[in-house]
């Protein structure tokens, strides 16, 4: 008896990816600055559109089984087709002086998937090319930290909008 129920059965999948993907984000971010004691907290939301250049390898099996026997097994690759994202995310920025031009910052917040694209695959094989196997999602949170330097000083304005100072 076969635990499988018997019979041929053919099986194929993706075993690993391999290579490597360029993303390169664009923005457009509304933020809300407050003001406390000598740090600023910046909240912040918007939208990102990530563009996505991908070298990426598929590496997969193929076999026809009867019951518990491999009958005939072939392995092989796939290059893949990665498509772009848009994304939502929500966030906070506290930044603190440590000097006239420099200061910390410490950003966090979430990112989350409006648009995902298909990861697809592209190959010679008929059953195979242009078959979607999985959806790109780069959905998920982020943490940011790092030191400015600020290049000409402002003063805030009664609006709380920027200018540049005139000597």
């Amino acid at each position: 008896s076969y635990p499988y129920g018997g019979g041929f059965q053919y099986v194929g999948y993706i075993d690993y990816y391999e290579g490597d993907a360029t993303m390169v984000p664009i923005s457009c971010l509304v933020s809300w600055n407050i003001p406390i004691d000598k740090m600023t907290l910046s909240l912040e939301a918007g939208l990102r559109y990530v563009f996505v250049n991908a070298d990426v390898t598929a590496h997969m099996l193929d076999g026809l089984l009867y019951g518990n026997y491999v009958l005939d097994a072939e392995r092989w690759r796939s290059e893949t087709d990665i498509g772009n994202n848009l994304e939502g995310l929500v966030g906070a920025n506290l930044q603190f002086p440590i000097g006239e031009h420099w200061s910390i910052f410490l950003n966090g917040g979430y990112q989350f998937d409006i648009s995902t694209s298909d990861v697809e695959l592209s190959t010679h094989w008929t059953d195979y090319d242009g078959k979607s196997i999985t959806e790109s999602e780069l959905g998920g949170a982020y943490v940011l930290a790092g030191l400015t330097y600020k290049w000409s000083s402002t003063k805030s304005g009664k609006n709380g909008s920027l200018y540049k100072t005139m000597p």
